[in-house]
């Protein structure tokens, strides 16, 4: 909440992304991915803004699709080949958590 910080709004500092659980900034990040609990190993993920969402967003690289062994043939790609291939999207049943405190 920008009330909180002494009227961030009023000194031009928006605060609305971090009003969303398990916020994070669009950027790269060294992480350690789990699924179902076992250890997978350590990659750097990248998070970049989502205009229809508002959010920054896991996109899944190339890195991250080698380490969760999927294949490329059952990635719903969209868009251009260098842009943000979105974990949510190209894995509707998937279910991505990223936790920035542990």
């Amino acid at each position: 909440d920008g009330a909180y910080w002494g009227g961030g709004s009023k000194l031009g500092v928006d605060f609305s992304r971090f009003n969303q659980k398990n916020a994070v900034l669009p950027g790269e990040y060294d992480a350690e991915v789990r699924v179902n609990n076992v250890l997978k190993g350590n990659v750097r993920l990248r998070f970049a803004d989502n205009d229809e969402t508002q959010r920054a967003e896991l996109c899944l690289t190339p890195a991250l699709q080698e380490m969760l062994d999927l294949e490329k043939s059952a990635i719903k790609q969209q868009g251009e080949e260098d842009s943000c291939v979105w974990a949510k999207y190209a894995i509707p049943d998937a279910v991505f958590t990223y936790q920035t405190g542990e």
